[in-house]
């Protein structure tokens, strides 16, 4: 999974701005079911749910020491779940300025905003036989 982070990051033209990719003890299928299993005011009482989270954290408070990494995308969606947690986490190990960014709120923003400023795919990036002025690496 991180060899596929790193091949989208690089194709979205931000490789220079990666620092670290980390993966937690548990597959996203496990995580998601103790998810699933408990409610959000019970999930903290079970071991296994404790042990992902300090897994989490870990693996972020490492990414920030060993990496210089200034901010953190938690990008499985088990993962962002446990936004709150980590947030207080983080904080209590004295790294509350680091932010914590999850995917599926950034995106549905970022939507929102292209969809504000009435940004549309640039037909240039895509182009097909329409345009007038075709470019050489057509």
């Amino acid at each position: 999974m991180a060899q596929i982070v790193r091949h989208y990051v690089q194709l979205y033209g931000l490789g220079h701005k990666l620092v670290s990719v980390r993966s937690i003890a548990g597959s996203s299928t496990y995580t998601m079911g103790y998810i699933l299993k408990h409610k959000k005011e019970e999930r903290m009482k079970v071991p296994e749910v404790k042990t992902i989270l300090d897994d989490i954290v870990r693996n972020c408070i490492a990414a920030i020491e060993k990496e210089r990494a200034d901010s953190i995308i938690l990008g499985c969606p088990p993962l962002q779940v446990f936004e709150d947690e980590i947030r207080q986490a983080l904080d209590e190990a004295g790294y509350g300025e680091i932010q914590l960014i999850c995917e599926f709120p950034a995106a549905v923003e970022m939507a929102k905003a292209m969809v504000n400023m009435k940004v549309k795919q640039a037909p240039r990036a895509y182009p097909s036989d329409g345009l007038k002025a075709k470019p050489e690496f057509r």
